[in-house]
C-alpha cells in the first residue's frame, strides 16, 4: 500500500514533494528524510511513514494534518503508533483523518472498535465466526452495486453519483483543514464524520457509511448465507488468449538471457512490503497538542 501511495504522490506532485520512511529503513535514511521534510525551504509537504516505523526517534515539525490510511484490524493500534512520534506544529490543533473504504473488512473493524470489541491483528487464531462477521459486512450491498453497474443505463448514473460524492469529500476535507477550530463539528460536513474517543475506545455515537446505508451484522448459518448470495451469479471475466508466435517467444528469451549475463553475478532483489504496513502519517504530541478528535473519512 505504501508503494501505491508513493507512486500517487510522485505522479501528482513530483519526486521532490515528499519523503518516505519505511520500517526497514536505515537510521541514516530516516534522519535524512526528517531533515529534508523539516527544512521548509526544500518544499516537502508530505511525509509517508509505515506504522511500524513510528518510533520516538522520528521528530517532525510544521505538521498541520495527519492521515491514517490502511487501518489495522485493531484501529487503536494506529493511534498507539502515532503517539510514539514527536510532532511539532504551528497550529494549536492538529487534525487526524482516517480514510477507510465502506462495506469492507476495514469498516467492520471500525464498527467493532466502537463496540469495544478489539481484534488482535497479530493473532493467527481468528475464529471462523469472526472471519464470517468481517468478510460478510456489506457484501450484499456490493453485489447489488455490481448488478447495477452491469446494466448500461445504471452505470452512467452510478458513475455520476460517485463523482458527486468525491467532489463533496474533497470540498469538505479542504474546508476542515483550513478551519482553525477545536470543535470540528462547527464545520458543516456530510461525508466526514467526527470520531470521538470514550476512554481508550471510540464513542458509540459515530455512524459509519455502511451503517447509514442500513448494513447490519448477519446472523444465521454462514454456508447458507454464501450459497444464497452466490446462487446464479458469476462475475468471472473471460479474456481471449493472446497468441504469441514461437519466434517472438524465442526473441524474448534471448533478451532475458542477455540481460542476466550483463548483470553478471549480481542478484536482483525484490523488496517485499507487507500489506499490513500502514503508510500512515505522523501524530500529535506536543505541549498543546493532544490527540484531537480523529475525523473518520470515507471514500
Amino acid at each position: 500500500m505504501g508503494n501505491i501511495l508513493e507512486d500517487l504522490v510522485r505522479h501528482k506532485f513530483g519526486p521532490e514533494s515528499y519523503e518516505r520512511v519505511q520500517n526497514r529503513s536505515a537510521f541514516a535514511m530516516k534522519q535524512e528524510a526528517m531533515n529534508m521534510f523539516n527544512d521548509t525551504t526544500k518544499g516537502r509537504f508530505v511525509f509517508l511513514i509505515d506504522s511500524r516505523a513510528c518510533q520516538p526517534s522520528i521528530n517532525l515539525s510544521s505538521i498541520d494534518s495527519i492521515i491514517i490510511y490502511g487501518s489495522d484490524l485493531n484501529p487503536l493500534n494506529d493511534l498507539k503508533a502515532l503517539r510514539k512520534l514527536k510532532i511539532g506544529s504551528q497550529l494549536k490543533y492538529v487534525r487526524i483523518f482516517r480514510l477507510y473504504t465502506p462495506f469492507t473488512v476495514e469498516e467492520k473493524s471500525l464498527v467493532l472498535a466502537k463496540q469495544s470489541m478489539v481484534i488482535d491483528s497479530n493473532s493467527q487464531d481468528i475464529t471462523s465466526s469472526l472471519s464470517h462477521c468481517l468478510v460478510s459486512w456489506g457484501v450484499s450491498f456490493l453485489f447489488n452495486r455490481v448488478d447495477e453497474l452491469q446494466q448500461d443505463n445504471c452505470a452512467s448514473k452510478s458513475n455520476e453519483r460517485g463523482t458527486i460524492f468525491m467532489d463533496k469529500v474533497i470540498l469538505e476535507f479542504l474546508t476542515e483543514v483550513s478551519t482553525e477550530v477545536e470543535d470540528s463539528s462547527k464545520v458543516n460536513s456530510t461525508t466526514i464524520s467526527k470520531a470521538c474517543m470514550s476512554g481508550e475506545f471510540y464513542s458509540r455515537n459515530i455512524t459509519l457509511i455502511g451503517e447509514k446505508e442500513g448494513v447490519s451484522s448477519l446472523d444465521g448459518d454462514p454456508p447458507k448465507f454464501w450459497l444464497n448470495l452466490l446462487d446464479g451469479k458469476s462475475y468471472c471475466q473471460h479474456y481471449k488468449p493472446i497468441e504469441v508466435t514461437t519466434e517472438e517467444t524465442n526473441t524474448s528469451r534471448r533478451k532475458l538471457r542477455n540481460t542476466c549475463e550483463t548483470a553478471g553475478s549480481s542478484k536482483f532483489r525484490l523488496d517485499v512490503i507487507n500489506h499490513d504496513l500502514l503508510p500512515e502519517i505522523s501524530t500529535p504530541s506536543s505541549a498543546d497538542l493532544h490527540l484531537l478528535p480523529e475525523t473518520g473519512k470515507t471514500i
